[in-house]
C-alpha cells in the first residue's frame, strides 16, 4: 500500500529521523567533535554529547540575534563563557566527565548542556 499526502511526509519524516533500525528521539553516541547551532531562542542539539578531551563548537546562525553561551552547572571549574555576540563560534575542550549546564543570559529558557563520557 503507498501512503499519499500528508501520511506519505510523515512516514518520510519517520524513515529519515530512525536510519535503518534505530527510533525516533535515539540520541547519537558521544564524539570527539561536537556542534551545536546557536538560533534565536535554541540551541540545536539541546544536548551535546561529547567525549572526555573532546571538543564542542557553537555556531552563530545567520541572522541570529545577541546570545551567549554562560556555564551555570558542572565539574568545576566551569569552562569559559562566550560573549554576547551575534556572528562567529565559541569553542571548548572538556577534560573532565559530567554534565555541564549553560545558557543564554540574554533569553531566560534558552537553555542546553553537553554530556562527557569517558
Amino acid at each position: 500500500r503507498h501512503l499519499r499526502g500528508p501520511a506519505a511526509g510523515v512516514a518520510a519524516l519517520l524513515v529519515s529521523a530512525c536510519g535503518d533500525g534505530g527510533s525516533p528521539g535515539t540520541e547519537p553516541p558521544p564524539s570527539s567533535n561536537v556542534s551545536v547551532t546557536v538560533r534565536n531562542n535554541s540551541f540545536a542539539p539541546a544536548t551535546a554529547r561529547v567525549l572526555v578531551n573532546g571538543t564542542v563548537t557553537w555556531t552563530w546562525a545567520a541572522g541570529a540575534v545577541d546570545h551567549n553561551v554562560s556555564f551555570t552547572g558542572g565539574p568545576m571549574p566551569l569552562p569559559a563563557n562566550s560573549s554576547n555576540r551575534m556572528t562567529g563560534t565559541h569553542s571548548v575542550t572538556f577534560t573532565e566527565p559530567g554534565t555541564y549546564n549553560y545558557t543564554c543570559t540574554l533569553h531566560p529558557g534558552m537553555d542546553g548542556s553537553v554530556v562527557v563520557t569517558p
